[in-house]
């Protein structure tokens, strides 16, 4: 009988199952970080520890969303703001620039309550911008989270 992980315990294997369940809602994130850990709890640790989520990356210092945000966009920023709670949603407000910030407070006025269908694509949105700037070195998790960083190791 194959295990879950044996498909993962492959070059890539480790980026391929953090991808899962960074766009998995937290519900299935909980489980499947479960069965991980049935099978090897030391991924279902560094999965834990590495694996994104909206509430990590609104831990991030100001300057940081400030480069994610506009690459995000109004609507799903918007989105964001209208289902975190207060004190979230004022650090995402001073990380929008001014330009964009006009642009988000009309949207913000015009578009209904996001369902959760919409707040879940928004979330695994900036989950995936902040994977892909963080590929290209725009922003560096060694710079305010090393915790975050993917050792060479698990990629290979």
């Amino acid at each position: 009988m194959s295990s879950f992980l044996s498909k993962f315990k492959r070059p890539g294997g480790f980026q391929s199952l953090l991808a899962l369940i960074e766009s998995s809602d937290s519900t299935k994130r909980a489980q499947m970080i479960e069965l991980i850990a049935q099978e090897d709890p030391g991924w279902a640790h560094l999965l834990k520890v590495k694996a994104l989520s909206l509430e990590k990356i609104l831990q991030f210092p100001v300057s940081v969303l400030m480069k994610l945000l506009p690459e995000l966009g109004p609507s799903m920023i918007v989105i964001l703001l209208k289902r975190v709670n207060k004190e979230e949603k004022e650090k995402l407000l001073i990380s929008v620039q001014s330009k964009l910030l006009q642009q988000v407070q009309e949207e913000f006025q015009k578009m209904p309550d996001p369902n959760d269908e919409q707040f879940q694509l928004a979330s695994v949105k900036l989950i995936q911008l902040t994977r892909s700037l963080e590929s290209r070195r725009i922003i560096r998790f060694e710079e305010f989270d090393s915790n975050l960083n993917i050792e060479k190791k698990l990629i290979a």
